[in-house]
């Protein structure tokens, strides 16, 4: 980052990351920033029409700071995806070290994959299993951090309105999340993390739905889906994390098990899923890992080239292959099962701009019929295996 200094009466003002500015105390910092993701995607249908495309799958706008020294904040908008949306947008306070609390919309603190920033997330889309854990929802979160070691526990509000905008004046669900990590080695190119995330979901008196996308958003379909679940009392998540950094190399892999609850007229149901990746740096960067960020905690940041091309390098070069698989099927509900092997490559020009390339072939059982209305001509039935081929800059 380039840094302009001034007198102590004054400001610094660096450049890097997004547009800084902050008091020649520190007690006051703001940031302007943002973020442009844009897709394209083509497929090798199989048995359910999938069309070829393009879409800024992240346009985002965001302001963040510090205020007296000890108040954080982050107003965050995102124009992407034919939509609009607030991410992050929350005020928190961090002057009762070494804890923190913030309020407001965030991820639940329950998964490193879902917990790692889309510019920093090593293939463009996340694994099958991270599909069924709640996106951004308003709450309260505090977290206390350690040297080598973080816990997080949340509450919620799903927040649910109509399509029209308006409440449904039905009692909101809720949800009750927690996560705590440890990281018995933790130095610069080496690491080994360790975690362990739980969800608690209460939908009152809204219904849950469990279905994912085949690792591509330029498609909408969903090739195993549970429909809308009836009767349920609540949903517990538990999500098992393991990572490893050596060098230029990096391992990383998490269990999923999700128990649904629906009382006595309806049997219980167990959803299961899993992924590992692995990626290997052909230019020698490693995953930088982060302890201290706020509001989230112990995950993986910004790669940055040894030699980028404003440098006269070549930038980093990333090698990446995944294995992930969702298991939506069990008793009465025939969601489906979904495996999905993806091979990556991903090209660090600079530290700010990075170009993705996915290969994805997907592989389901006959029970995942999620989107059995949009068969090809002559092909209907179930188990779909189409192939993927994405990008990204």
């Amino acid at each position: 980052p380039e840094t302009t200094a001034a007198p102590a009466s004054g400001v610094k003002v660096s450049t890097g990351g997004g547009i800084r500015v902050e008091s020649a105390d520190g007690n006051f910092v703001g940031q302007f920033g943002g973020r442009l993701l844009v897709d394209t995607a083509f497929y090798q249908q199989d048995k359910t029409r999938l069309g070829d495309g393009s879409e800024f799958r992240s346009v985002r706008l965001e302001g963040s700071g510090r205020a007296y020294r000890d108040w954080i904040f982050k107003i965050q908008a995102d124009f992407g995806a034919n939509s609009t949306a607030l991410k992050d947008t929350y005020i928190g306070y961090t002057g009762a070290k070494p804890a923190e609390l913030v309020i407001g919309n965030i991820l639940e603190p329950v998964s490193l994959d879902a917990l790692i920033s889309n510019k920093y997330t090593t293939f463009m889309e996340p694994a099958l299993l991270q599909q069924t854990i709640p996106d951004r929802r308003i709450g309260v979160q505090a977290t206390v951090r350690g040297d080598k070691w973080t816990a997080a526990v949340g509450a919620f509000s799903s927040n649910i309105g109509n399509t029209d905008g308006d409440r449904n004046e039905g009692d909101s669900g809720f949800d009750i999340a927690g996560r705590v990590t440890y990281a018995p080695i933790l130095r610069k190119g080496q690491v080994l993390h360790l975690g362990m995330g739980v969800n608690y979901l209460n939908p009152r008196s809204e219904s849950l739905r469990f279905r994912a996308r085949p690792e591509s958003h330029v498609t909408s379909v969903r090739l195993i889906d549970t429909g809308n679940l009836a009767n349920v009392d609540n949903a517990v998540t538990l999500e098992p994390e393991l990572a490893v950094v050596f060098g230029p190399f990096s391992v990383q892999g998490e269990y999923q098990h999700l128990k649904v609850s629906r009382g006595n007229t309806s049997d219980d149901l167990s959803f299961d899923g899993w992924y590992v990746q692995a990626s290997y740096f052909l230019t020698g960067e490693s995953r930088p890992y982060h302890l201290n960020d706020s509001p989230y905690s112990a995950d993986f940041g910004r790669v940055k080239p040894k030699r980028s091309l404003m440098d006269g390098g070549v930038g980093a070069w990333e090698i990446a292959a995944r294995y992930s698989t969702l298991d939506l099927t069990d008793g009465t509900i025939s969601g489906g099962v979904e495996k999905d092997i993806t091979i990556g490559l991903n090209w660090y020009a600079t530290n700010n701009v990075r170009f993705m390339l996915n290969y994805i072939k997907v592989n389901t059982d006959d029970d995942a019929t999620g989107n059995a209305g949009r068969a090809l001509p002559g092909k209907a039935g179930n188990g779909d295996d189409p192939s993927i081929v994405q990008a990204r800059a």
